[in-house]
């Protein structure tokens, strides 16, 4: 599994996102497009209404096709079509291209020999990565190990909860994904105007490290559009454009289907325990709180002819017999 923080902070997860393998969910991973998908969950739903049309999970697995249905009907499309009017005019040939442009002064600012030099700047990398990217690494690390340790835990109705509000999460990042693009270009413009005043008053370690942060930020901005340099990987050269976004959109939202099934599944088996411990409980209460009154009653009614007793032949007197004169011979022990 690889997990990627962004500048958000919000966990966006790849590969096998099932919680344990539940044989039902194995059948649905070969309904590969979203309606297909819903079809066949809309269809267990209907198939599980017949046995049990009041279960709590049932109800709960229906809110979520309804909110399934309408992310895949409406929501993705509006999407979608809203980040294709940004993308290519107001993303890619205005404030991208500003934002390089703005790049190329701070290089420009920040290169001299003597300010801040060549030894700060070095020195002022070294912070950065020693002192922040290896510590955002180290809770990257232990974000992933926490994870893993969710995921490869048993297979607990609370634990499938969880996992579906964190696909749900990563989800919704996504089809803000405009919002968040437009915040990158907003926070590149504010780093420019500080640095700019920074120049004028000549503290060229500051205006480095505004410039680092621009980098930074201006590398995933610049994965918005389709990198044609030669020796590229084939990965490197995907355009961040609505087609992108419907792809991965959808992909999300495959998952959050099939995260929905199996909260459904561990659910209904987790309130089909419940509902039989319960029940177990209750009948057992009662049968020890009766037992006694009903044993005795029914004792009264007993004759021997009817039960098959009037035969001597049948009845086993080793045990009863010795039984029966265990009394006795204690008795005549304490007579002595």
């Amino acid at each position: 599994m690889d997990i990627n923080i962004i500048d958000t902070d919000i966990i966006i997860i790849h590969g096998n996102l099932a919680l344990c393998k539940v044989d039902e969910t194995e059948r649905l991973k070969q309904f590969t497009t979203i309606g297909r998908l819903l079809n066949e969950l809309q269809s267990i739903y209907q198939h599980e209404q017949l046995k049990n049309p009041d279960s709590q999970a049932l109800k709960d697995f229906k809110k979520d096709l309804d909110l399934l249905e309408k992310e895949y009907r409406d929501e993705i499309p509006k999407i979608v079509a809203d980040y294709q009017k940004e993308y290519q005019q107001a993303f890619i040939r205005e404030k991208l291209a500003k934002a390089e442009d703005q790049y190329k002064k701070l290089v420009n600012w920040t290169d001299d020999v003597d300010n801040p030099g060549a030894k700060l700047r070095q020195a002022i990398q070294d912070l950065r990565e020693q002192s922040y990217n290896d510590a955002q690494r180290a809770l990257k690390d232990e974000l992933e190990y926490a994870w893993n340790r969710l995921e490869d835990g048993k297979c607990y109705r609370d634990q499938a909860v969880v996992i579906k509000q964190r696909i749900a999460e990563q989800f919704e990042y996504y089809k803000k994904y405009k919002e968040q693009v437009t915040t990158w270009f907003k926070d590149l413009d504010d780093l420019y105007k500080k640095s700019e005043v920074l120049l004028d008053a000549e503290n060229y370690k500051a205006l480095y490290a505004y410039r680092l942060e621009f980098n930074y930020l201006l590398r995933e901005a610049r994965k918005l559009k389709q990198d044609e340099a030669p020796g590229k990987s084939k990965s490197a050269e995907i355009a961040k454009d609505h087609e992108w976004l419907k792809r991965l959109l959808t992909q999300y939202l495959w998952h959050y289907c099939m995260a929905s099934y199996e909260t459904f599944y561990w659910n209904k088996i987790w309130v089909n325990a419940v509902d039989q411990e319960k029940r177990a409980r209750s009948h057992y209460k009662t049968f020890v709180e009766t037992r006694r009154d009903k044993f005795i009653r029914e004792a009264q009614d007993i004759t021997l002819d009817r039960e098959g007793y009037d035969d001597d032949s049948a009845i086993d007197n080793t045990i009863p017999v010795a039984v029966a004169q265990q009394p006795e011979k204690i008795g005549s022990g304490r007579d002595l």
